[in-house]
């Protein structure tokens, strides 16, 4: 039996290091550059997530992709190696240090971090 157990949790620590490590960064910016916000999530990846996702508090956030005026709103997209991702948290959603970022990949968490734990980047 203990044996089992340890083979178990070995195979949990294998499994683990095999998701992308993912980076976390808060950045606050002036309300000119950004007046229907009030945080920016910055998801940084050294490896591929195919279907990159980010929850606040339970709700998908969107992020601004290249494309038209003022960008293209989405909330499933393509996180390459050393890319960044930068997610709005709207003013309307309380900012909490004991609300959750959880960070997916299609349905896989691949981080789950409470908003006060993210370091923030002070411009």
């Amino acid at each position: 039996m203990a044996t089992a157990l340890f083979l178990g949790v070995g195979l949990y620590y294998q499994m683990r290091e095999r998701l992308p490590k993912v980076y976390l960064e808060q950045v606050e910016e002036p309300p000119p550059l950004r007046p229907d916000g009030t945080r920016i999530i910055r998801v940084r990846s050294g490896s591929l997530i195919e279907k990159c996702r980010l929850f606040y508090a339970g709700q998908e956030m969107v992020t601004l992709l290249p494309g038209g005026p003022g960008g293209r709103a989405v909330r499933v997209t393509t996180l390459f190696p050393g890319a960044v991702l930068n997610y709005r948290i709207p003013q309307a959603l309380s900012l909490r240090d004991d609300n959750y970022v959880e960070v997916k990949d299609g349905n896989k968490t691949l981080r789950k971090e409470k908003l006060g734990n993210i370091h923030m980047d002070s411009r």
